[in-house]
């Protein structure tokens, strides 16, 4: 799995002759980059002559549309060239093309990165270039940056296949190693959904982050191994009134980071915010909605941010020496429910949730059978379910090795965890129309629970589906 030997897309367009400026012959042209077709700017374009040796090299950054231009080129024999960190990323070597400059006449040079499908045939081969996604990228050391071989890439991502019962989903799994340049690439995977991926290499390792493979079928993402030691002692110290949970150990490191929390709307620091590494540090936000996290293991880490009132964020973070700080801003949870509910009703709506009822192997709760349950709070209705219970602010499940974490789905819209509070926020008990239930066997696909979830938990769960009017 190599890009060196690719063949560079690069578009060689002679101008016809012009009236010559005081500058002298000029050479120009716009850097493109070939995934997502903008220009590309910031590039570092040479242009260097093959019959001067000495001092023969010029360079140009190209501006903000891609654009570059040496002026004053004299005739004879180029080449053409140009750097940038995204070639870098890729595993790329700059791509060079041959210039000739002859009879006073301007020239025009467009250059390119390749494609992605150019980048995927390249990675899984002509006959498969089109039958699947690729996501590629490179591992690194999180603590110096360097290129780390041998390392194992997974990719993990649910689907349905055809049983003898029907449509089955299932779980399946695709594992790459990475090259000497740390490069790795995890071919045919689905386009257009989720997928969750994870890189170690002994000791060192990522938590596994959930990706959206875009439809055109390429993905990118650097991924960051660093190593996490348990510290039982961190979770004695942890503030209470944060998790409701029994204490365990949780990872700790050397890395540190820091951020702030605005909402969206207005940008207004949100103040109490709590900021958290799964399984590692958390903290909350000042009056200003600043926020630092220390301790914490080195490495692409996931990270969750939760505040009253508002959609709670779960975004991959590189945990990395001198990493800048980062800017997070939270939509209120009216505003995602409006938006979530114009899609997930029209295709699901009263209709699906009926069906499921009087065929499916959940526990259902109609919108009559949560008004004689006379509650206060929407998570009142968890607190006498069989094998749902509440623990604090938590919200747990019965599985097959114990109490776990169900995934939630709300009109539609998945989330990995949500607490009562959030719960509570999101509607009233008669705004909800309808409660489905799932162990991890019995739940449909589309109400699964994503691999790597919640942290990586390796306990099986369930799903708790709510629909509101």
């Amino acid at each position: 799995m190599r890009l060196r030997h690719l063949s560079f897309l690069v578009a060689f367009l002679a101008a016809p002759a012009a009236a010559q400026t005081p500058a002298g012959i000029t050479v120009s042209g716009v850097v493109r980059d070939g995934l997502s077709r903008a220009p590309l700017a910031g590039a570092t374009v040479q242009l260097v002559s093959a019959t001067d040796a000495l001092g023969g090299t010029r360079s140009v950054v190209s501006d903000s549309i891609g654009g570059f231009t040496f002026s004053g080129v004299a005739d004879g024999r180029y080449t053409l060239g140009f750097l940038h960190p995204m070639l870098d990323s890729l595993g790329i070597e700059p791509p060079q093309r041959a210039v000739q400059v002859e009879r006073g006449r301007p020239v025009r040079l467009d250059v390119a990165s390749p494609s992605a499908a150019q980048i995927r045939a390249e990675l899984c081969g002509p006959a498969t270039a089109d039958s699947g996604a690729v996501v590629m990228g490179v591992v690194r050391g999180a603590g110096d940056g360097a290129p780390v071989a041998g390392a194992s890439v997974a990719g993990v991502w649910s689907e349905l296949t055809l049983g003898r019962g029907g449509m089955v989903p299932t779980t399946k799994r695709i594992v790459a190693t990475t090259a000497a340049d740390g490069l790795f690439a995890l071919c045919n995977v689905p386009r257009g959904g989720l997928m969750a991926v994870g890189a170690s290499r002994g000791a060192d390792s990522t938590d596994m982050i959930d990706l959206e493979v875009p439809a055109d079928g390429f993905l990118h993402r650097a991924l960051y191994v660093g190593a996490a030691r348990a510290d039982a002692a961190v979770a004695a110290t942890a503030a209470p009134s944060d998790s409701a949970a029994p204490a365990r150990a949780r990872r700790t490191g050397e890395g540190t980071l820091r951020g702030t929390v605005v909402a969206t709307a207005g940008g207004r620091p949100l103040e109490g915010a709590l900021v958290s590494i799964a399984g590692s540090a958390q903290t909350r936000t000042d009056a200003t909605g600043a926020w630092t996290l220390a301790n914490v293991p080195y490495g692409t880490r996931l990270l969750e941010v939760r505040a009253v009132g508002f959609f709670p964020e779960r975004r991959p973070v590189d945990v990395v020496q001198g990493g800048a700080p980062l800017r997070l801003s939270l939509q209120t949870m009216q505003a995602v429910l409006d938006a979530v509910k114009v899609t997930a009703r029209y295709s699901e709506g009263l209709a699906g949730f009926e069906d499921r009822r009087r065929s499916g192997p959940g526990r259902y709760f109609t919108a009559a059978d949560i008004s004689k349950r006379l509650v206060i709070q929407t998570s009142d209705l968890f607190k006498n379910m069989s094998g749902v219970r509440l623990e604090g602010d938590s919200i747990l499940m019965r599985g097959p090795f114990g109490d776990c974490t169900p995934g939630f789905f709300i009109d539609g819209h998945y989330f990995d965890t949500l607490d009562r509070l959030e719960i509570d926020n999101f509607a009233r008990p008669d705004r909800v129309r309808g409660i489905e239930i799932y162990t991890d066997a019995s739940a449909p696909a589309q109400f699964r629970r994503l691999p790597g979830a919640a942290g990586g938990d390796a306990a099986p769960c369930g799903s708790i589906v709510i629909w509101t009017r």
